[in-house]
């Protein structure tokens, strides 16, 4: 239980620097350069995903698995992960007429279990302690 709570703390501490990464590319896609909400946060998700995948491979999973078949697995798993933000961020922003700032907040709360456990359990597949 220990090594589960170490590694949901990492995660948190790593998704913060991948969601700032996304938060960042949204927001400048958006203000600067006039591009809708969804589209950006879609780029934003994949830019975010770069530092997604190194840090936990390395840090919060300390993963041995060969990149080759993580990388594989982790691209997978940010696949349904990206589907899902694009369809929520347009149910946010679309359907309920919400900030785009709020929406991205709401679907990144949303789909932070699901990419915990499908990375924890599949992906980098956790050394038991």
């Amino acid at each position: 239980m220990k090594e589960l709570r170490k590694q949901l703390i990492y995660f948190s501490m790593v998704g913060t620097v991948a969601t700032a990464a996304q938060y960042v590319v949204l927001m400048i896609l958006v203000e600067l350069f006039h591009q809708p909400p969804v589209f950006s946060s879609s780029v934003g998700f994949v830019f975010g995903g770069f530092f997604s995948y190194y840090l936990n491979h390395r840090l919060t999973f300390q993963s041995d698995k060969k990149h080759r078949i993580a990388m594989i697995q982790f691209i997978c798993v940010a696949a349904v992960s990206f589907w899902l933000n694009g369809i929520l961020m347009s149910i946010g922003v679309n359907r309920l007429h919400l900030d785009y700032v709020v929406a991205q907040i709401l679907t990144t709360g949303s789909l932070l279990f699901w990419t915990f456990l499908a990375n924890r359990f599949w992906t980098f597949r956790a050394r038991s302690s």
